[in-house]
């Protein structure tokens, strides 16, 4: 795997990524594309852990800053979170300045600047090394830094990162809006260098899909589908079972038709559990194995342990589908997502 983290807010909850320190601050439908129904506004330190640790990373997110600037908004940090390195913003000049830690040496600055209240996809490239350090800036997939040989390791004695951070503060000037997040390290043979300007397109359930065995609670709509359709996700009605193994599958609706390279597929859950018991959920999918847009064979994700009355997401990364053949448009239209209790 090399795509570590991705987010778009499409669920319309602020619990929806940066899980690590507990979700984001609030959500805007003011965003930066047809396709995107929400972006993550943010007014504290927000942090997602990536699951490993790398000495390599790239990142692409949207942002839109606001009227004051800050040394180190974006960062990518240590185990005990020693920022690394991090890229800022000079509100005077509009310009990205790359920093080796939080903001304590400054590395470099682009040339060009981004003006406030705009959106602009920026990408980063960090490699983390005392003497052969790598920091480059894209903004709208055009270089607008890069800096070779330089020192981007800030702590004493770890050469990797392995959690992505972003910075904002109580006052609005320094408040920012992000969307579609991604986070890639190069381990694998795709989604490994640079992001490109990316989009990520929520789809919601529409239908049942081929498989109905959890039972209605809550308000009952009627149809299981219906239970877990809402954006931003509601309490008020929900599915659920005590017996291990039992699953729903959803149809979803289908991609803009705008949007055709498929670079990976993320299924997000939302679960908790109503008693003290071992309880798990796992992520179900049903694809097209043939090529047919029928989908024909099930894939059942990790189990990811529930805690008592405290609702989380919890998200399954596919960068091709579950057989390792390549996503595409009408194989991500065909999909069925759904969840089995463990």
């Amino acid at each position: 795997m090399t795509l570590r983290h991705a987010c778009g807010w499409e669920s319309g909850s602020t619990g929806q990524g940066f899980a690590t320190s507990g979700g984001v601050d609030a959500l805007h439908t003011d965003t930066r594309g047809y396709w995107s129904a929400y972006a993550a506004h943010i007014e504290a330190t927000r942090r997602q852990h990536l699951g490993v640790a790398r000495s390599e990373w790239f990142a692409g997110f949207a942002v839109r800053f606001h009227g004051s600037g800050d040394a180190s908004i974006f960062a990518f940090e240590a185990s005990d979170a020693t920022a690394q390195a991090s890229v800022g913003w000079d509100a005077n000049t509009g310009q990205l300045v790359a920093y080796r830690g939080d903001g304590a040496t400054e590395l470099g600055r682009t040339a060009k600047g981004i003006p406030p209240n705009q959106w602009r996809y920026v990408e980063w490239h960090l490699v983390i090394s005392d003497t052969a350090g790598v920091f480059e800036i894209r903004v709208d997939e055009e270089l607008w830094l890069s800096l070779t040989g330089v020192d981007t390791k800030e702590h004493a004695s770890e050469a990797t990162a392995e959690f992505f951070r972003v910075f904002g503060a109580s006052s609005f000037a320094r408040q920012r809006d992000i969307d579609d997040l991604v986070v890639l390290d190069t381990d694998g043979t795709v989604n490994s260098s640079w992001p490109g300007d990316t989009a990520i397109e929520g789809l919601q359930v529409t239908a049942n899909g081929d498989v109905t065995q959890l039972s209605r609670g809550g308000t009952d709509s009627g149809a299981n589908w219906s239970q877990v359709d809402e954006v931003p996700a509601s309490d008020a009605d929900y599915v659920f079972s005590s017996t291990p193994d039992q699953r729903d599958l959803y149809v979803l609706e289908d991609m803009a038709a705008e949007l055709t390279d498929v670079r990976a597929v993320v299924a997000w859950l939302r679960a908790q559990k109503t008693d003290a018991g071992s309880a798990s959920i796992a992520h179900v999918v049903k694809y097209d194995s043939n090529g047919d847009a029928i989908p024909d064979t099930e894939s059942t994700g990790p189990d990811h342990p529930l805690t008592v009355g405290v609702w989380r997401y919890f998200e399954r990364l596919m960068e091709s589908q579950p057989d390792g053949s390549s996503w595409t448009r009408a194989k991500v239209n065909a999909l069925q997502l759904g969840a089995k209790v463990r």
